[in-house]
């Protein structure tokens, strides 16, 4: 599982480097990125399972200033705290939204996401449908920008809802 993360976060961070500038008034308009860093299980999840790790890759569309489209794959494992872990692979698209007036070379954005996540990797037709709220400050001027973002995820439709938060760092290129 890990390897594999690791594979996917170097594809993503290999195709920031190559992505083609495609620029529209100045202002690029796709973006590519890519994150990692620890998960920390919440509520029910939280007695089972232990913090682990979380990765994710981004592509997103500025719509303008203030706003971006955007799709989230990511994957995070959490170890059990008997014995065994849990993989959790979701699939989130959603808006980002940050301020506008805001020129410093750090700035806050907040993110919205519906989608879903598989916690049967086995299985991934029982995919559950997952709703995400993040926080993040962007670092850097110009197209590429490292980011520091905390997300709330829940996924719902099993019997007991799962939440976790993770919080990752990462580098975007482009439009962040």
């Amino acid at each position: 599982m890990a390897l594999r993360s690791i594979g996917w976060l170097g594809l993503a961070l290999s195709v920031t480097t190559t992505f083609p500038n495609l620029d529209a008034q100045g202002m690029p308009r796709w973006g590519v990125g890519a994150a990692a860093g620890p998960a920390f299980p919440a509520g029910e999840f939280s007695a089972s399972d232990n913090p682990g790790v979380s990765g994710l890759a981004f592509f997103s569309y500025r719509l303008d200033a203030a706003f971006s489209l955007g799709l989230d794959v990511g994957a995070t494992w959490t170890p059990h705290k008997r014995s065994g872990h849990s993989e959790l692979y979701d699939m989130l698209a959603g808006v980002v939204w940050r301020p506008t007036s805001s020129r410093s070379a750090t700035q806050p954005f907040l993110l919205g996401s519906l989608g879903g996540v598989a916690v049967d990797i086995d299985n991934p037709e029982k995919a559950r449908p997952a709703l995400c709220v993040g926080l993040g400050m962007t670092f850097g001027r110009g197209n590429g920008r490292v980011f520091v973002l905390g997300r709330f995820v829940r996924i719902v439709g099993l019997s007991a809802p799962l939440a976790y938060f993770p919080l990752t760092i990462g580098y975007s290129a482009r439009a962040p």
